[in-house]
């Protein structure tokens, strides 16, 4: 099993060095090779398959853009699997304010109290979100 595992250590090693170099296939290599495994792991937490979705995109989305960050010495694995547990744990507290924000405002007459329980603009009742999208929104 040891050399199961060191081989895929190698395999990624080998492809987190061509995408770092600028090789899109090999970037999209490593989507194939782990995403299975990310979206698990989302599911299992999330209990909500289009949650997990869209946060796998965004771990993905995130890995793609930090990839020069990732040192020599790094589990390209373990990296993904922390990007997904910080993206994970972001969407939990954006769920908690905008449940704070919404028990406020309904306390307060407030009429928009609703614009904000179905989520950013592009997830509105959990869809997925483009990545066009996401960055829009994250920009704004």
């Amino acid at each position: 099993m040891v050399g199961v595992c060191q081989a895929e250590q190698s395999a990624d090693d080998s492809l987190v060095a061509a995408a770092q170099n600028g090789s899109a296939r090999a970037f999209d290599l490593l989507v194939v090779r782990h995403h299975a495994a990310i979206l698990r792991y989302l599911a299992r937490q999330t209990g909500d398959s289009e949650l997990a979705a869209d946060l796998a995109q965004e771990t993905f989305l995130d890995a793609f853009r930090s990839l020069d960050r990732l040192g020599d010495d790094r589990s390209f694995a373990v990296w993904l699997h922390r990007i997904a547990r910080h993206n994970l744990l972001m969407a939990w507290r954006r769920q908690r304010l905008r449940r704070a924000h919404s028990s406020r405002s309904s306390r307060s007459g407030s009429p928009s109290a609703s614009n904000w329980s179905s989520g950013p603009p592009g997830r509105a009742g959990g869809s997925s979100s483009s990545i066009a999208t996401r960055t829009a929104w994250r920009s704004w």
